[in-house]
């Protein structure tokens, strides 16, 4: 158990964890397999080039992400949810599982990814119309293999000029209500349901009530 953590910056996250865990990367493949943990999405490369410098050389800032996150050091009691994380990638591939279980994990983790950037993203619309940005309501819809948070009354009559736009995996397929718009002012939703993502295997089920909580 080496136990590392590493940071890094990329335009395509799914192809960058890929890349890590087939070996390609000189640097992290003794190290592979490689779990995500944590991610966070800024509007431009320049933004996140500062947020992982800042990680790599201030100490503080990472010991304060490791503590946010609920990475405790080494030097504490019992082990971390990383290292639990990295055992059973490990031992299952000891095991002689082989490739299908190594795919069945990735398409997992990218359930779990896609799960959490539909809740992030429908908080981040219900903040935007809260705060009455552009003067318009604003949603998130998910198809067409994406997220997009945009600005209008409607998906197909929105700003496109506005629109955050985040991949959704191919091997994902969302059914329910993939389109949930929050009012001006209130940051209430106009409707509230159940987003179903859906894999070969597994699902994960986003509830949206009343007041625009998201569960899941």
């Amino acid at each position: 158990m080496n136990n590392e953590i590493y940071v890094g910056s990329t335009g395509d996250l799914k192809r960058r964890i890929f890349e890590h865990n087939n070996g390609s990367q000189k640097s992290t493949r003794r190290y592979k397999p490689w779990v995500l943990f944590y991610y966070k999405s800024y509007r431009s490369e320049k933004l996140a080039r500062v947020r992982e410098k800042r990680l790599k050389y201030n100490g503080n800032a990472l010991r304060e992400l490791k503590k946010r996150i609920g990475i405790v050091d080494k030097s504490g009691a019992g082990f971390t949810l990383l290292e639990i994380l990295l055992s059973i990638s490990v031992l299952a591939i000891i095991a002689g599982v082989g490739i299908p279980v190594y795919q069945s994990f990735q398409v997992r983790n990218e359930l779990s990814l896609a799960t959490n950037t539909v809740a992030q993203t429908m908080r981040r619309a219900q903040t935007l119309a809260e705060a009455v940005e552009g003067d318009d309501t604003w949603g998130v819809y998910v198809g067409g293999s994406a997220i997009t948070l945009f600005k209008g009354a409607n998906y197909l009559g929105r700003d496109v000029a506005y629109d955050e736009i985040f991949n959704l995996s191919n091997t994902i397929v969302p059914t329910g209500d993939q389109e949930i718009i929050f009012n001006k002012f209130t940051g209430e939703p106009q409707s509230f349901g159940t987003l179903i993502l859906t894999t070969a295997d597994d699902s994960k089920t986003i509830t949206i009530n009343a007041k625009g909580l998201n569960s899941y």
